[in-house]
């Protein structure tokens, strides 16, 4: 442990020790711009084990529902219409509330159990999600996916907090003035970005299971991502015996890191919207990039990759579109091929066009925009095009395989 880590640090270490959990002893923190860091203070081999958590000091519905049952006036059949988001981010946000309403340590009140936890997360300033953009960033975005997406995840948290609120203010006005939109902000972003799913929490994990639902693991939630880092998530026994309540669950390096670099976790391959609307950051070319598209007023979703997948789904929807207007008119296939081909381009002009002017606008140096909001909106749009770039790219190639069939069958096509 290195002795200039911050004071907040120093407290959530002794709390996780004392209830079970490890660190690896050449790892400490470090204060960044975005929160905090972990880094190696002498070499790391692959294998060795970083940091371990126990299942028990997990912070899972259960738990938050437990808390809140405990607190809150005749709650019972209200929480249990709540989603898991609802109850752990309410949980996050009473640690807060308790420490400004009921401050004294004899309180007649259960206390939640995760402060010094919570006390290593980055305040609420640093987060960069939709949920804390400004009007003139949320602006910004008009003409990409992302301005209705960010629009859907902020009007369906406040839905969220508003539904939350009315149950806090039934025990308490003071609680529900404390009981803050910002402050359930801050809560949902924490679990956006640092979530796990609960299907680990077992003696036979799995990340696949429809039924999970989020959890966040203190200390395994600490490093930061990088694609593609080699790391293990496993599932231990702390005293061999056979209950889960003994089990943890580790982060296990499978690369040797170097003195004084950072340890970094693997979020999975997302793409920068995903990045974007749940941790509030943007990787330049990422590989995991889409553009989607959606035709009309049809309910199909079409994700196309920087590959080019996801292009023939087009195509295929669109011919069937054509041939429901061509009804009972024949149609040769090179022809079909063409009509379609046409279509989806010049739906790509119009997205395209959305794109640059949207890019122009991210640059403008005007308005209420920090400069990492920018920064992050223009990686992401710049991914976006380049996405747009492929799939205009592959019609043209189709295009012309479908003028070579009609040459061939001895028609010339006139432009």
């Amino acid at each position: 442990m290195a002795s200039n880590e911050p004071a907040s640090v120093r407290a959530f270490r002794e709390w996780f020790s004392a209830n079970g959990g490890s660190i690896h002893e050449d790892a400490y923190f470090e204060r960044e711009k975005s929160g905090m860091g972990v880094y190696a203070k002498k070499g790391i081999s692959s294998g060795q084990t970083i940091v371990s958590c126990p299942i028990s000091l997990a912070v899972t519905d259960q738990v938050a529902r437990d808390y809140l049952v405990a607190v809150l006036s005749d709650p019972h059949q209200v929480l249990e219409k709540w989603s898991s988001r609802e109850l752990i981010c309410s949980y996050i946000v009473m640690h807060w509330v308790s420490q400004e309403v009921d401050p004294e340590e004899n309180s007649s009140r259960p206390k939640p159990l995760h402060r010094p936890y919570l006390d290593i997360l980055p305040p609420a300033p640093n987060l960069k999600t939709p949920l804390q953009f400004t009007d003139a960033e949320i602006d910004l975005l008009k003409g990409t996916n992302l301005h209705g997406a960010a629009l859907d995840r902020i009007e369906e948290r406040s839905k969220e907090w508003k539904r939350c609120l009315s149950l806090i203010r039934e025990t308490s006005q003071k609680w529900a003035d404390a009981f803050t939109w910002e402050r359930y902000k801050t809560a949902a972003t924490y679990l956006s970005s640092r979530a796990f799913p609960s299907s680990l929490l077992s003696s036979s994990p799995s990340l696949s299971d429809p039924n999970s639902t989020p959890v966040l693991l203190p200390g395994v939630d600490s490093l930061n991502h990088s694609r593609g880092q080699p790391v293990s998530w496993v599932v231990s026994n702390l005293s061999n015996a056979p209950t889960e309540e003994r089990l943890a669950i580790s982060l296990v390096s499978r690369a040797d890191i170097h003195p004084n670099s950072e340890i970094l976790n693997n979020y999975g391959l997302k793409s920068n919207a995903e990045l974007i609307l749940g941790y509030g950051f943007a990787l330049p070319k990422n590989p995991e990039d889409t553009l989607v598209l959606k035709l009309g007023s049809s309910s199909v979703r079409h994700e196309i990759t920087r590959s080019g997948d996801g292009i023939e789904e087009v195509c295929q929807e669109l011919a069937l579109v054509l041939k429901q207007q061509l009804a009972e008119e024949s149609i040769e296939d090179w022809d079909l091929d063409l009509e379609v081909l046409d279509r989806f381009k010049e739906m790509m002009e119009v997205v395209s066009s959305k794109l640059y002017h949207a890019g122009a606008r991210v640059e403008e140096p005007e308005g209420d925009v920090q400069a990492d909001v920018r920064q992050m909106m223009l990686t992401y749009i710049a991914g976006q095009l380049d996405v747009s770039k492929v799939i205009l790219q592959s019609l043209d190639e189709r295009w012309q395989k479908a003028l070579q069939v009609a040459e061939e069958q001895g028609v010339e096509v006139e432009f």
